[in-house]
């Protein structure tokens, strides 16, 4: 009869194919340091991105200081061509002429 190989896969290995020892006191102490390792990878990933909000937020206010000003030189210049129109527009209504 065939040895059944069905509950080898239930059987905790480590990498090298070989049984665990529970008895290795180094192997239950990093156990219980992942956690905690994951954790603090978590925690230094989230100060890690508040940091960068923090440089990002800065570039944006640089970036909308400039777009503001930007659009405040078109209005000025929008303005100021209407009010030519406007003034040209007056003097043929009044019948003035300058060039």
């Amino acid at each position: 009869m065939a040895p059944n190989h069905d509950n080898l896969a239930l059987v905790p290995t480590s990498r090298s194919g070989k049984k665990p020892n529970n008895s290795n006191t180094n192997n239950n102490r990093s156990d219980n340091r992942r956690p905690l390792k994951r954790v603090l990878t978590a925690v230094r990933f989230v100060v890690r991105m508040q940091m960068a909000a923090r440089e990002w937020q800065k570039v944006e206010q640089t970036r909308r200081r400039l777009a503001d000003a930007a659009e405040e030189m078109l209005r000025k210049e929008r303005m100021k061509k209407m009010r030519a129109e406007w003034k040209a527009q007056m003097a043929v209504k009044c019948g003035e002429v300058h060039v």
